[in-house]
């Protein structure tokens, strides 16, 4: 399999990732994580995992949860001090984007991005804006949700968000390659488009949806871990990775932080992402299966010519699973969700 990798995406920069079981099939860096530097990916490198984050944020909710700090069936104004929010949206609404609000990074004329934005007045000013539906109306993929949740994590732990999440998902299962964005400066893969390494967003802009950085074997060690039962109850596990709320336009499937779909022949959870800055991530585990498959890209440049960059680690995971399984896949499902 790794030689088939090799000579398919031999112009692939960054890391992937292939476990069948307990068994590690795929694990390697490709290309360079600077190029300028000349510096090399491998196994070990770390990349800004873009949304994949919000699993991590959806965990740490659940675990409050599951300790009885909150419920997810209140209202999120029970637990932030924003006197514009309406009662009517609740942590559930946050955590499977059915809560009406705008997402503050299509609001780029309210919001510089290169600049430092504390999260309370980015969820300030985006509550006194008018909401795009009322809550559990419909879904819409949301940035603001997953930031908003990250407060209610450092609300109610009364630690730092970043903190939470080191002690209670990083320390546990000895993710000891994994931080943030906004802590670690230099030692993680830069992005790049076409080549050229690119700018990113300030940290903030990344609060609690998108700001995590890790390797492969890092997000393999959380996914396995958390299936397990060593974070949550695994009824709570099945309640994560269970529908709440369907796009209706791309034909998937939400939970609490995990893309559901079974568009391949059998059911995938997991997660995408991908930053401007140059990232494109992909997460998937097949049940069925017993397939991980993990793609952490930091140079989006067009796949096939004809195929965005930004929908690389996605078209190369479902490519992997196509070549492992013998399941045909259609281009299209390939690079749709």
């Amino acid at each position: 399999m790794k030689n088939w990798i090799d000579n398919h995406f031999s112009t692939f920069n960054g890391s992937i990732f292939l476990a069948k079981g307990n068994d590690v099939l795929v694990n390697k860096g490709y290309g360079f994580a600077d190029k300028e530097k000349k510096s090399e990916n491998s196994s070990e490198t770390r990349f800004m995992i873009a949304s994949i984050s919000k699993i991590f944020t959806a965990t740490a909710i659940i675990q409050l949860y599951d300790k009885g700090m909150l419920n997810i069936n209140e209202p999120v104004n029970n637990y932030l001090d924003i006197n514009s929010l309406e009662e009517d949206i609740k942590i559930i609404h946050l955590l499977n984007h059915t809560s009406g609000l705008k997402n503050f990074v299509m609001c780029r004329k309210a919001f510089n991005l290169n600049e430092e934005n504390k999260p309370i007045n980015i969820a300030k000013k985006i509550c006194d804006m008018k909401r795009n539906f009322k809550a559990g109306e419909k879904f819409a993929y949301n940035n603001t949700g997953y930031l908003m949740l990250a407060l209610i994590v450092e609300k109610v732990s009364q630690v730092k968000y970043e903190d939470f999440i080191m002690q209670n998902i990083f320390l546990p299962l000895k993710m000891n390659n994994s931080s943030f964005v906004s802590i670690i400066n230099d030692d993680y893969a830069k992005g790049h488009k076409n080549g050229k390494k690119t700018p990113l967003f300030h940290a903030t802009a990344f609060f609690g949806s998108g700001d995590i950085l890790s390797t492969t074997g890092d997000l393999h060690k959380f996914i396995v871990g958390l299936n397990d039962g060593k974070l949550i109850n695994k009824p709570l596990i099945e309640e994560m990775q269970k529908i709440h709320a369907q796009n209706t336009i791309l034909k998937y499937g939400y939970g609490f932080g995990f893309i559901i779909t079974d568009k391949l022949g059998e059911t995938s959870v997991g997660h995408s992402g991908s930053i401007p800055g140059g990232y494109a991530t992909q997460l998937c585990f097949y049940p069925k299966s017993d397939l991980v498959i993990i793609v952490l890209c930091n140079d989006i440049k067009n796949v096939k010519r004809v195929i965005p960059g930004m929908l690389t680690a996605q078209y190369i995971e479902r490519s992997i699973y196509e070549r492992i399984t013998g399941e045909k896949i259609s281009t299209m499902q390939k690079i749709m969700p």
